[in-house]
């Protein structure tokens, strides 16, 4: 009697890529894994097309991330941690996302930083903006916006009033990451479809 083939058990939703699917890195010392890497995420972030894998070593990085280039449904745009047990942090340091709207009356300063929740500026810009289909977002922390954490999405700059369809964004994955200390909204999704969050840790927002 022939013995039945086992159907193979898909890969759990979260589980990130060995490190031999990476293909462009990221590391604050310019080199990682042998290999060389961008300093800032952005920048690795810009040479993205689909299929590509963008491993970010850890460490801290102080800047704002927009993801404008989308992967397709079988070949999406990875970015992940190197590093699972190591987490690279995208750390605004109350003094990014810049603009926003922010109001006169809100500073970086201490008394409001340590505010628990934290003290709501009024800032609408984001320290993580997502704004392309099928990305892969894991294991990378966003902390300490001085306005929001993370935009998943069609932008508000595209004009959205009167809007009738959905969505121009869709099949995004915001996997094992931390958003936390932020100013104005943790997470955001906005004419957005297919958006699955697992494994995620969001606190102290507004």
């Amino acid at each position: 009697t022939p013995i039945a083939t086992p159907t193979p058990r898909p890969t759990p939703i979260g589980t990130p890529l060995p490190p031999s699917a990476c293909n462009k890195y990221v590391s604050p010392t310019g080199t990682l894994n042998g290999k060389t890497a961008f300093t800032t995420i952005q920048a690795g972030v810009n040479t993205l097309g689909a299929g590509d894998t963008l491993c970010v070593g850890p460490g801290t990085y102080h800047e704002t991330v927009v993801v404008k280039t989308a992967g397709t449904s079988s070949s999406p745009i990875t970015v992940q941690a190197f590093d699972m047990n190591n987490k690279p942090t995208i750390d605004g340091r109350y003094s990014l996302p810049t603009g926003g709207g922010r109001p006169s009356g809100c500073t970086n300063s201490t008394a409001d930083n340590l505010r628990a929740p934290q003290y709501a500026c009024g800032n609408l810009n984001f320290l993580v903006s997502i704004q392309a289909s099928n990305i892969v977002w894991n294991g990378i922390n966003v902390l300490h916006s001085l306005g929001a954490g993370v935009f998943v999405g069609d932008p508000f700059s595209n004009g959205w009033v009167g809007r009738t369809t959905c969505c121009s964004v869709f099949n995004i994955q915001f996997l094992n990451s931390s958003v936390g200390h932020i100013r104005t909204m943790g997470i955001t999704a906005f004419y957005a479809d297919g958006m699955t969050f697992t494994g995620d840790e969001i606190y102290d927002t507004n």
